[in-house]
């Protein structure tokens, strides 16, 4: 599961390296460096220096196959996100699930993103 979240969030964020994506799943540098060397493998990233010339860091793209497992992986999210949003409205006021959305963006920071957003 972290493979597909990494390559959609990789194709959301183009040329991001394997310590933002660490930083950004609360992942070891080493284990996020194995997972981009998998998904290079399966052809679904790839990697190029940085335009500025520094040869420490590799900036990671998707390619056209990682583009569209991204955009799946986006569409399954989507379709189970509006499924969660119609059983909550089944059981709850929508000023109820906007409480439950501050609740959880207090919780969780600045990687929560409301359901509001996708429907």
């Amino acid at each position: 599961m972290l493979e597909v979240h990494t390559i959609t969030w990789i194709e959301q964020n183009p040329g991001v390296t394997v310590t933002e994506i660490a930083k950004r799943f609360n992942r070891t540098t080493s284990s996020i460096s194995q997972l981009v060397s998998r998904l290079e493998k399966k052809e679904l990233l790839s990697k190029s220096w940085q335009p500025d010339g520094n040869k420490t860091k590799r900036q990671l793209h998707v390619t056209k196959k990682g583009r569209m497992l991204s955009q799946a992986h986006i569409r399954y999210d989507e379709g189970r996100i509006a499924q969660m949003v119609d059983i909550l409205l089944t059981h709850f006021t929508m000023d109820e699930i906007n409480t439950i959305q501050r609740y959880l963006a207090c919780c969780v920071g600045d990687t929560f993103e409301p359901l509001h957003k996708t429907w």
